[in-house]
Order: structure tokens, then C-alpha cells, then sequence
């Protein structure tokens, strides 16, 4: 692509603008060597508006000991290319972020000077950076004062909602095909956005008044599904009021779905302000008192509390705080079990680490282990196959429930809030390559051969101790266009070696929406730890995204929350029994440092192997002259 865009620009029309304005550049000499000692680097680096690589990011101590001096290189190609500056500008989600509050946040909004080094002290603290924060703390002459007690970086939070809010913005301001393209949704659902990230109240939202001013029964005039007692839509007043009150029966899951999924149409701190309301709901109709309410408000509040406390800022936590130390109740216990669940979240106990008994049947520790000279191929299949699970295994386990809201895995403009489920979608092509790559490149027809038989029984145990993500990896690379078309190389193996690998393809095919392969997880999770192949859900997810719309006739879509929360709670429902090999460190490195590799080469790689046209008569000569060769 890149030499066809070439060839183009050497064909412009001098007299065209654009060719025009790029040959009035100075010509840049890539394979310049800037001569510069040690000491001077400070003077040169001065120059730079930003670091462009590792040895001239906070390593200008010394020169480059390459063939090119690239320190230059992004800067001279943006000083060309202006138009990619802007792309960075707009595509980077923090700078992306950043401008449009500048934009349009008013000044009042902004954090001030010594508010934002207070976070920036508590974030140097967190991570272990005590000296640094001190000094820092030194070199003003005001007091710089930390957020209180918590577990998470402040500093961190606010960047991470500051984005997240940009993105729905973004998204809503361009064409995007999961957001509405007609004017009229794109304005509601921009009000919608404007009320949870500034809190505007608009005419268009339907809370046009505080919960507790409004008539009870119209707060209950909630639409409900009668076979599974869900809401199906309503307005935040009509959802916050059935949450906290329970005035009819609902389905037990109610609260989680909508503790969930809430961060849709409205913030935490609203959500804060509506339970505030909702309370004062109760002494309006006379409810505050009875035990039974009292307990239905507290299990609302305890849930909320456990799923989002990730959104939980500073200043929401005091509030929340005071208010649950200032709640009037009859039972005091109440009161203690929500003050109890919020400490439990802020001294970091919000996810109880299980301690599991390691096993260890059946450990295979490879020859030349300390000395890393041992290769993956060489080891045991069944060994192999733990490990690859437990590597795998400790990014599932570490997925919450933010990493699948928005289907962000899939957004390049909001990829990075769903870092565990990007690191096992690499994983899973990382693996699939490798195992192209090691039979493709192998010498010889034989080699080939044995890692053929090497990487079948190695799927066939992933699939058997159930870790079906890395089983289907391994089988689809066997079933890939450079594997699948060596059709001589298959005819010269045992056709027992590659059934395991048919029954892992029969069993994923997506036949009446995977109804084979969900069957199977299902199974597998009943009888004890299982990794599903999560490509299934994730599919599943974003088509109910994308098929659902977050609002109808300017109420809330509750249907939708449903469907989201029933994916995520069965994505999230793997992590409860969890397994439990013993870790090999040195084993783990070398699956760490698998890589991608281009399809096209691998596939020339197949043709150069095993040729189109080549008879099988030919193919097997080619096989008795290697063979000859090796004796």
C-alpha cells in the first residue's frame, strides 16, 4: 500500500497544490547520523516538542548506536504532513479528551491548580513514589492536600471519565454505525450525554423534577415485563424509585442489572442525588420505619456499591459517606451494613483473592529450564497446554464488568478501557500464528509432520482440561488457508492424529447461533474451572448493541440493560471456579514473547512447500530425496 501512494505522488502534477506545497520541504537525509556527545544531549533534546522513541525518551544520555539517527523521524514526518498531526490529535483518546473539555466544559468546572496536585501526590504515593511526592509537597509554598484513603488512583479516575465522557460525545458527533444517524436521536440522545457529564436537566429528559416531587403514582407506573418480571422501559425517576422500593415483585436480578448498567443514562454522583431523593420518597408515603423497605434500600445500595465502585470518585465518596452516617433508620444494623460494604471497597477487599490448592499432578519441568534453552515445541503437550491456560487464565479472571460495557474491546478510540480482553484476543492470534509458522518453516516434510501431530494433541488436551479459547487458537491454525490447502502433507498422516482437531471445528460452528458450543460451556462451568471460547459472547454482545436503542420515545431502553447484563453476568460467571497448575515463570516468558506474523508470507510460505499443481507421485519424491539427504 505505502509504495503504491508513492508511485502516485512521484506522478502529481507539479503544478497541484499539494505538490506544490510538498516540494517547497526541504529534501530530509533519513540515513543522517546527528554527532553529538553525551553531555550535549540536553541541548539537542531541548529542541524536540515531544520524545519519539526509547532511546530519546529519558535516555538521552546516549548517542544511538544505529545505522539511522530516527530521533528526528516523527517530527520531520508530521512537519510534512501536517494532516497526520490532526489525525493523532483527534484518534488519541486522552488528547481527544482533553480538547473538548477545553472546549466546552466551563471554567468553573475545571479542577483547580492545587486540586490537581493533590492527585498527583496521592497517584506518586500509590505507586510507592514517597520521596517524589515530598518533594513535590516542598516546592510550593500552599499545602498540597491528597484525596482521603483510597485504594485506587484518584488522578487516574478522573482521566479515565474524563475520556470515557469524550468518547460518547465523540461517537455521538461522527458517524459512527453502534450510535443513531438521524437528527432527532442524535439530539436526545446528546441531551441524554449533556445531563449525566454536566449535569443539565433538559425539558427533553423525562426528570424534569426531583424524585421526590413527583407523584408516587406515576412513579409507578413502571411498564413491566410480565414473564420475567423485568422493567422493560421507564424514565431514571420511575427505574431509581422500583430499585429502592420494590413496590411490586421484580425479578431477584433487578438490582444487579440495574446497578450495572445504570452508567448509561445517568452518573454516579445523580444516581447518589435520586437515592437521596428516594428516601426522602419514603417519609413522604409514610414508609420510612417499616424494616421491610428499609431492608429492600439497603440491598440496593450494598450491590451499587460492590458492581461500581470502580466509578466512585473523592467527592462522591463523602457524600456518600455522610450520608450513610447521617441516614435516620430503624434498625441500625442497616445503617452499619452499608457504611461496612463501602469500607470493605475502599480497604481494596472488593475482590476476595481465592487461595487455591496448586495441583500438582502430572508437572513436567522441561530440561535446560533455568538456562531458557529449551523451546516450546520441545515440551509436553499436556505441560504446554497448563500452562497456556493459566497464562490465558489470568487475563479472563482479571475482566470486569466496565472492560464489556460499550463493547469498547472493539472501538479503536476507546480499546484501551478493555486492556484484559484486548491482551486475550492477541493471545489468541498470537498462538494461532505460532503454530503456522513453526510447521510452515520447518525444512523438512517430516518436521513438518511431527509438529503437525505435536500441535493436534496439544489442542486436543487444551480442549480436554476445557480451556476451549486457546483449543480453538491451536485447531484454527491447523484449519487455516496455509494449513488447509497442504494437502499432500495431511495425506501423509494418520487420519486419527487430526480428529481430535475436526471435533473442535464441528463443535464451534455457528449453527443455530452456537447452540453446540454454548452446550458445551455450559457443561464444562457446571463440572468444575472452564474458559470458554469468549469470541461467542463478544459477538453476541455487540449484536445486541448494536441492535438496541439506548432510548424509546425518550425513556429508558430497560431491555437493553437486561440483555447486557445477562452476556456480561455469563462472560463473568467463568471466574467463579478458577485453575489452579502450577505456574512456570520461565515457560510463561516464552508464550509472552509469541508475535504476529503476516498471512500473505505464510501463505507463500505454503505454496512454496507444497506447490499448486504438484502431483502426489512428485510430492513424494521430493519426500524420499529429503529423507535420503538426512541419513
Amino acid at each position: 500500500m505505502s509504495t503504491h501512494h508513492k508511485s502516485q505522488r512521484d506522478e502529481t502534477n507539479p503544478n497541484d497544490d499539494e505538490s506544490s506545497t510538498l516540494q517547497k520541504v526541504p529534501a530530509f537525509n533519513f540515513k543522517f547520523k546527528s554527532q553529538f556527545k553525551p553531555r550535549e544531549s540536553k541541548s539537542i533534546t531541548s529542541n524536540i516538542p515531544f520524545h519519539v522513541s526509547p532511546e530519546f525518551d529519558g535516555k538521552n544520555s546516549k548517542s544511538v548506536k544505529s545505522e539511522y539517527d530516527r530521533s528526528y523521524w516523527e517530527v520531520e514526518l508530521l512537519r510534512r504532513h501536517p494532516e497526520l498531526k490532526d489525525l493523532i490529535d483527534r484518534v488519541d483518546p486522552v488528547t481527544r479528551a482533553a480538547s473538548l473539555a477545553a472546549l466546552y466544559l466551563p471554567n468553573r468546572r475545571l479542577h483547580p491548580q492545587e486540586a490537581i496536585l493533590g492527585l498527583i501526590s496521592q497517584h506518586l504515593k500509590l505507586l510507592g513514589l514517597t520521596q517524589t511526592a515530598a518533594a513535590l509537597d516542598d516546592s510550593f509554598a500552599f499545602p498540597i492536600v491528597t484525596p482521603p484513603h483510597h485504594p485506587h488512583s484518584q488522578l487516574l479516575h478522573h482521566i479515565e471519565r474524563g475520556v470515557l465522557n469524550a468518547d460518547r460525545f465523540w461517537c455521538l458527533l461522527l458517524p459512527t454505525p453502534t450510535y443513531p444517524t438521524d437528527p432527532e436521536s442524535i439530539q436526545k440522545q446528546l441531551v441524554t450525554q449533556l445531563n449525566a457529564t454536566l449535569g443539565v436537566i433538559s425539558g427533553q429528559i423525562k426528570e424534569s423534577q426531583p424524585l421526590d416531587k413527583e407523584n408516587i403514582d406515576d412513579l409507578q407506573k413502571l411498564e413491566v415485563n410480565p414473564d420475567t418480571q423485568m422493567p422493560i422501559n421507564g424514565t431514571i425517576n420511575q427505574l431509581v424509585w422500583a430499585a429502592s422500593s420494590r413496590y411490586r415483585t421484580f425479578n431477584p436480578q433487578f438490582i444487579e442489572v440495574f446497578s450495572m448498567t445504570y452508567h448509561g443514562y445517568m452518573t454516579s454522583t445523580q444516581l447518589l442525588q435520586k437515592l437521596q431523593e428516594a428516601w426522602n420518597m419514603f417519609a413522604l408515603t409514610k414508609r420510612q420505619g417499616d424494616d421491610r423497605e428499609e431492608l429492600l434500600f439497603v440491598s440496593l445500595v450494598e450491590k451499587w456499591i460492590e458492581i461500581s465502585f470502580f466509578d466512585f470518585d473523592a467527592v462522591l465518596l463523602q457524600n456518600l459517606t455522610q450520608f450513610l452516617q447521617t441516614i435516620k433508620m430503624n434498625r441500625p444494623a442497616s445503617q452499619k451494613r452499608m457504611l461496612a460494604a463501602l469500607q470493605k471497597q475502599i480497604e481494596g477487599k472488593q475482590r476476595s483473592d481465592q487461595v487455591l490448592e496448586v495441583n500438582l499432578n502430572g508437572l513436567s519441568i522441561p530440561e535446560n529450564l533455568f538456562l531458557s534453552k529449551f523451546t516450546l515445541t520441545s515440551l509436553d503437550t499436556t505441560e504446554l497446554a497448563k500452562q497456556i491456560t493459566m497464562g490465558s487464565a489470568k487475563s479472563y479472571y482479571a475482566i470486569t464488568a466496565k472492560e464489556l460495557l460499550d463493547c469498547a474491546w472493539s472501538k479503536p478510540s476507546i480499546r484501551h478501557r478493555s486492556p484484559n480482553i484486548v491482551n486475550l484476543t492477541n493471545r489468541f492470534n498470537a498462538l494461532s500464528d505460532w503454530a503456522q509458522h513453526e510447521i510452515l518453516y520447518s525444512e523438512t516434510v517430516d518436521e513438518r509432520l511431527k509438529l503437525i501431530k505435536f500441535f493436534a494433541a496439544l489442542a486436543k488436551d487444551l480442549w480436554g482440561m476445557k480451556n476451549f479459547l486457546d483449543g480453538m487458537s491451536i485447531a484454527s491454525a491447523l484449519n487455516s488457508n496455509p494449513m488447509y490447502r497442504l494437502k499432500h502433507h495431511m495425506a501423509l498422516l494418520d487420519p486419527e492424529i487430526m480428529k481430535p482437531v475436526e471435533e473442535i471445528l464441528e463443535a464451534t460452528k455457528s449453527d443455530n447461533n452456537f447452540a453446540l458450543l454454548l452446550s458445551i460451556h455450559a457443561n464444562a462451568k457446571a463440572a468444575g474451572a472452564a474458559l470458554p471460547y469468549i469470541g461467542v459472547y463478544l459477538t453476541q454482545l455487540t449484536f445486541f448493541y448494536d441492535g438496541n436503542k439506548d432510548l424509546i420515545d425518550g425513556l429508558v431502553n430497560f431491555n437493553k440493560c437486561v440483555g447486557v447484563f445477562n452476556i456480561i453476568d455469563m462472560i463473568l460467571s467463568f471466574q467463579v471456579k478458577q485453575f489452579n497448575f502450577v505456574v512456570i515463570e520461565q515457560i510463561q516468558e516464552k508464550l509472552s514473547e509469541l508475535s504476529r506474523y503476516d498471512e500473505g508470507e505464510l501463505y507463500a510460505r505454503s505454496l512454496q512447500i507444497e506447490p499448486n499443481g504438484i502431483e502426489y507421485d512428485e510430492f513424494i519424491k521430493i519426500v524420499e530425496a529429503e529423507r535420503a539427504t538426512t541419513k
